[in-house]
């Protein structure tokens, strides 16, 4: 995927279901000794109502507070 951040990956996926082609995206970070990771699936044709990478700062800043252990 292009425009991530750097130190994180990601990637695109489809499948065919019976359906049609479903359509995600899921992006990892690592954040001291976990991995963070978010995801999106839509679908048919088209975008994703929400970008997976603007999820990311999102879910980084919630686990700074997250338990350890």
């Amino acid at each position: 995927m292009s425009g991530l951040e750097p130190g994180t990956i990601g990637y695109r996926s489809e499948t065919t279901t019976s359906d049609g082609p479903r359509f995600g995206e899921r992006v990892f970070a690592a954040q001291g000794d976990r991995i963070i990771a978010v995801g999106v699936q839509h679908d048919g044709p088209g975008e994703p109502t929400v970008d997976v990478r603007k999820l990311l700062p999102v879910a980084l800043e919630r686990t700074k507070d997250a338990p350890t252990g």
